[in-house]
């Protein structure tokens, strides 16, 4: 799960980068589309067809709310889960959706936690000897 997120948030981050990698890794194109208010049950939701997907976001969220709202169905579509499948009833098929849905939040959070470490790192300040190397050998970044 982690070098998955590691892989799909890619350096430097951004939503589209993110998109496109996980999009390659699921062999589909993957479109976010913020087109539908938050708390509604269109949130969230990941429609499939074929080889192309398109995940539903709030278009009032913040980007990090998005973010969270993406990589929790990206898991979804990872995994297979199939949410138009007939729901088994009974304590059991609770149990494994709940599970489920925790990795989903899970693997989420993780990518949540990869993207804030990036941005950690480069707002980091560098040392000043570093910084002084890094200008006798020309490099920047």
């Amino acid at each position: 799960m982690n070098d998955i997120a590691a892989r799909i948030v890619g350096e430097p981050y951004t939503m589209s980068g993110l998109v496109d990698r996980a999009g390659q890794l699921l062999g589909m194109r993957l479109i976010v589309l913020p087109r539908v208010r938050r708390g509604t049950p269109l949130t969230g939701m990941v429609v499939r067809d074929g080889d192309c997907g398109v995940i539903l976001v709030p278009d009032d969220a913040t980007e990090e709310f998005q973010i969270h709202i993406v990589a929790h169905e990206l898991w979804h579509l990872l995994q297979g889960h199939n949410c138009t499948q007939k729901k088994l009833l009974g304590y059991r098929a609770t149990v494994k959706a709940r599970l489920r849905e925790a990795n989903c939040e899970r693997f989420a959070r993780k990518v949540g936690l990869e993207i804030r470490r990036q941005q950690a790192h480069e707002s980091a300040p560098m040392p000043s000897a570093a910084r002084d190397l890094a200008e006798a050998f020309g490099m920047h970044g």
